[in-house]
């Protein structure tokens, strides 16, 4: 069909007649049809598997609203319906008659028959508007078979499959393995394109299996429903269920049942992905079909479905065919198997045990022979490498070009030999293939989820760093390439190890602290097979670095507790436990990020989901902790908040309750008497479902008062403790005091601060990350607080001086909202926001800065005026805003260059329109005042705000306040 005028053919969509499919005449142009239509994401989706909630990913990546508005416009244009929308997902579901769909579309529908039956089809292109440029798939005008299983019957099962072997494989391979845990409180998505499951069946399996029954729902996609039989999808159906309950048996299992059409595929991933009720972990799928039969379209499609898995953090396994190295393709050359082909699937490749009786004696590539079943690998002829294989040695391809390109299986596990015992239609069956193996790794993915408190994920680039963790298969092919030691396309890395892959995924809890020469961070790692080891960072370029004071450690219970004072911060660092006596494959890894906010990436992902949370307050004089007896972990407390207010000089309040009435003083020497010196070093605490503690400071106290009622068991209240500002505001100068010669105005900023502290307290090292710019000219200060001194100092180059959550002085840029945001706070049901009011307007805003400050040579002072000159702006000096000039002065002004320098970093801060947004929110105890966040409302639209003030509290069940500002000058002066 020749492109018709206005309209282009869809790229990727071309189709052909299936083999040995004839047409058969003309579809009756009245029945109707469903098609999905997918759309352009707003923002291309990020390159790695970074994790997203849902929130974030449809303000980002949902659908465009104009793309979807111009869809709407095209349906009624052509009298089609809209039966569903689906923002994140970018889809559009259209209905309509066969004969309006080929109008819209400008395709012939025929019927096509083939040895399999008919179907409705059509080649060449889809043809679309070309105003509808946000569209890039219309699946479902074509209804072949898109899918195939991949499981196999046994051949010649005897008399009775059960009595094959009555210890029903699957849970003894479980075992075998070292799976960890059961799968509870996790879903695993279950995909299914035909047939069904009986649930009297599957009774009488669990009964036989000595396992409860776990929750198993049926979801439809497409208004297809689950119909059980003895057909091929039955037979798939009730072994990806037994399979899974027989390994995990306390997960749900949330079976997705759809059309075996191209558009059934596509929905069905994306019912399962963007269920926020189910809201699995995992996905499971043991179909598929050669990378030939699909559409580029459909492949593209699917492809940005997966990627969406990745970012919800959802671990995708899928078979890897059931037919060799040709995937069932009969002409001669290799095939791979899609979707296992994709970057973004795990590809399960299957085994045979080798078993001397009931003993297992060897492990070797599934192979049944080329009639029977093997298992399926190769090199894929679509997807280049990627770069979790670049260092995998891939082979070439057997094909002639002998192209290198993803390599498939990824892992593998028994797919054959009483592998997979079920009950289909009243009668045992032992059923191998891949399709055994993808429903077993999803089910590992569970408990590794359950285990660890947080989803494994794209697993991808963590397997393929440690392929330590699997059991390499050396023996056996797979009728074109064959095992060897490492990865191969038989059964890719081998058999994952459940204990060893806990090991190596379990996540390090760390705090930070960065110090001037750079970040010192406090390390508890888990390494449960060492009792003593070296401890290595290692660098991108794989150098490893032996961490002082590790060489070797001592690993209590297999956990090491230390610090590392040289690891870099906002960049993942990987570290190495080595232990001498013990083979280089029993190296295992952690991984750890010091974020933005000095906490690990984990506790931020934690506060998404279900967690707990404690506090301490542990006391110091000077560097030395006081131990107080009954007491060994801290003060308890019962009630209290920690208060920050960025726009004052003493940024820190806590206010608490701490049940130990024993500590009520009573004399000057006493611990809470306020005049001793004591410190209180106050902390919040995320609790990891393995009952470990990841701890974030919230700030260095010193005691004004406190209130203890006489004759109460209700313990001390602390009423007024300040942060190390009070120690600056107590301490005003009592002789004249000059600036030193030569320092830089940020290093006097500190010295000024660090005068204050008393002698031997703990963390009063500096951290400076404002400019080096030189005192213009020496200041005196006479009789003068000290913090009126630091705030000249802190005016004349823009910066902030304060003490931080650890108690240390910081000077650094006064922060933008051009600076990167440290956290979302977000709405919706997965988001962490749970109220929030904002208040707009222009008090804080201006178009022009006049800059004055004095001459060393006492000539005229220096005054430089800049205006925003930029027409476009809506503050423009000449534009309807009106002229709103903005006045400051400072004596360490001395020149037109510097004065200009300043009056630039002003305009750009109090140009931006201002808004102010009080929220309360989950809370999060590694902000910190001064932080720029990223707030997404109820509509998606977001916008960037300064944390001015905020309330932490230090008992369960309430939320955190943050009232922020969206402009970012000081005060007019």
């Amino acid at each position: 069909m020749a492109t018709p005028r206005g309209y282009r053919p869809l790229a990727g969509s071309h189709r052909r007649p299936m083999s040995g499919a004839r047409r058969r005449g003309l579809l009756d142009r009245s029945t109707r049809m469903q098609v999905t239509v997918l759309l352009r994401p707003a923002q291309p989706l990020p390159d790695i598997a970074v994790r997203m909630d849902r929130r974030q990913f449809a303000a980002r990546h949902g659908a465009r609203a104009q793309d979807l508005a111009a869809l709407r416009l095209f349906a009624a244009e052509h009298d089609l319906d809209v039966v569903e929308e689906h923002q994140p997902a970018r889809t559009v579901k259209l209905a309509g008659s066969v004969g309006q769909m080929g109008r819209a579309f400008r395709v012939r529908l025929d019927r096509w028959e083939h040895p399999g039956g008919w179907y409705r089809g059509r080649t060449g292109p889809v043809h679309i508007p070309e105003e509808l440029a946000g569209v890039v798939a219309v699946l479902g005008l074509d209804d072949r078979p898109a899918l195939r299983t991949h499981h196999r019957h046994r051949p010649s099962p005897g008399p009775d499959a059960r009595g094959a072997d009555s210890r029903f494989y699957a849970t003894a391979l479980a075992a075998r393995d070292h799976y960890p845990a059961t799968g509870g409180g996790q879903t695993v998505a279950i995909l299914e394109f035909g047939g069904g499951y009986s649930l009297p069946d599957l009774a009488t399996y669990w009964s036989a299996i000595g396992h409860t029954p776990p929750q198993v729902s049926s979801i439809s996609v497409d208004g297809a429903a689950n119909s059980p039989g003895s057909d091929g999808g039955s037979v798939e159906t009730m072994l990806d269920i037994a399979i899974l309950s027989a390994v995990a048996p306390q997960a749900r299992q949330a079976v997705y049942v759809a059309p075996n059409t191209s558009a059934g595929f596509v929905d069905a991933y994306l019912a399962a992905i963007h269920d926020t009720v189910t809201s699995p972990c995992a996905i499971s799928l043991s179909w598929g079909s050669a990378e030939q039969n699909w559409t580029p379209a459909a492949i593209s499609a699917l492809e940005d479905v997966l990627h969406t898995a990745a970012l919800f953090g959802i671990t995708c396994t899928c078979s890897s065919g059931d037919d060799g190295s040709s995937d069932g393709v009969h002409d001669g050359l290799a095939h791979a198997d899609y979707p296992a082909s994709s970057p973004w699937m795990l590809a399960c490749g299957g085994t045979t045990l080798v078993r001397t009786g009931q003993t297992i004696t060897d492990e070797v590539v599934w192979d049944w022979g080329e009639a029977d079943g093997n298992s399926g690998g190769g090199i894929s002829d679509l997807f280049d490498l990627p770069d979790y294989q670049a260092s995998t040695n891939i082979p070439p391809s057997i094909n002639p070009r002998g192209r290198i390109g993803r390599g498939g299986p990824d892992v593998a596990t028994a797919a054959a030999d009483g592998t997979s015992i079920v009950l289909v239609g009243g009668q045992w069956a032992v059923i191998g293939g891949t399709s055994a193996v993808s429903p077993m790794l999803a089910g590992l993915a569970a408990q590794l989820t359950q285990t660890l408190g947080y989803r494994v994920g794209h697993l991808h680039p963590f397997l393929y760093r440690n392929p330590q963790v699997c059991r390499d298969i050396v023996a056996g092919n797979n009728r074109g390439y064959s095992a060897r030691a490492g990865w191969d396309a038989c059964t890719g890395l081998g058999v994952p190890d459940g204990a060893a892959l806990l090991s190596a995924l379990y996540p390090a809890r760390l705090t930070a602290t960065v110090s001037t020469s750079g970040s010192t961070v406090d390390l508890s790692l888990r390494w449960p097979q060492f009792t003593t080891a070296t401890i290595y960072r290692v660098g991108p370029d794989g150098v490893r670095t032996p961490i002082a004071g590790a060489t070797p450690a001592t690993l209590t219970g297999g956990v090491w507790t230390g610090s590392d004072p040289a690891a870099p911060t906002n960049t993942p660092v990987h570290y190495q436990a080595v232990d001498g006596e013990l083979a280089a494959s029993s190296m295992i890894s952690n991984t750890v990020t010091v974020t933005a906010l000095l906490v690990s990436q984990q506790f931020l992902d934690a506060l998404r989901g279900p967690h707990s949370m404690t506090a301490r307050i542990v006391p110091y004089v000077g560097s030395t902790r006081v131990q107080i007896p009954g007491y060994p972990d801290g003060l308890p407390v019962v009630d209290g908040q920690v208060q920050v207010d960025a726009t004052q000089r003493i940024r820190r309040q806590l206010t608490c309750t701490i049940a130990a009435p024993g500590l009520s003083p009573w004399q000057v020497t006493d611990l809470l008497s306020g005049v001793n010196g004591v410190e209180l070093y106050v902390s919040w605490g995320l609790v990891y479902p393995d009952g470990s503690i990841e701890w974030c400071p919230l700030g260095l106290f010193h005691l004004e008062e406190a209130d203890a009622v006489v004759e109460s068991s209700s313990g001390v209240s602390l009423t007024q403790t300040s942060d190390r500002g009070g120690f600056i505001a107590d301490y005003r100068f009592t002789a004249t005091t000059q600036s030193l010669p030569g320092a830089t105005v940020a290093s006097e900023i500190a010295r000024l601060m660090g005068l204050a502290l008393p002698p031997g307290a703990i963390n009063t090292s500096p951290i400076i990350r404002a400019d080096a710019v030189t005192v213009a000219a020496q200041m005196t200060w006479t009789d003068a607080d000290r913090w009126a001194a630091i705030g000249q100092l802190e005016d004349a180059i823009g910066a902030e001086g304060y003490f931080d959550a650890r108690g240390h002085p910081v000077v650094q840029p006064v922060a933008t909202l051009a600076d990167p945001p440290v956290w979302t706070v977000d709405a919706g049901p997965a988001g962490v926001m749970t109220g929030a009011t904002r208040r707009v307007g222009r008090t804080r805003t201006f178009n022009a800065v006049v800059v004055r400050g004095e001459r060393l040579d006492g000539e005229t002072p220096v005054q430089v005026m800049l205006v925003d000159s930029d027409p476009s702006s809506h503050t423009s000096w000449q534009g309807p805003f009106g002229k709103k000039p903005r006045f400051f002065s400072s004596p360490l002004i001395s020149n037109n260059a510097q004065g200009a320098a300043v009056a630039g970093a002003l305009l750009a801060q109090v140009t931006p329109w201002t808004s102010v947004l009080q929220v309360s929110n989950i809370v999060n105890a590694a902000l910190d005042g001064s932080q720029v966040i990223q707030a997404v409302y109820p509509d998606a639209h977001a916008e960037r705000q300064i944390i001015d003030q905020m309330t932490i509290p230090l008992v369960p069940g309430q939320p955190m306040t943050i009232q922020t500002r969206a402009y970012t000058a000081p005060a007019e002066s």
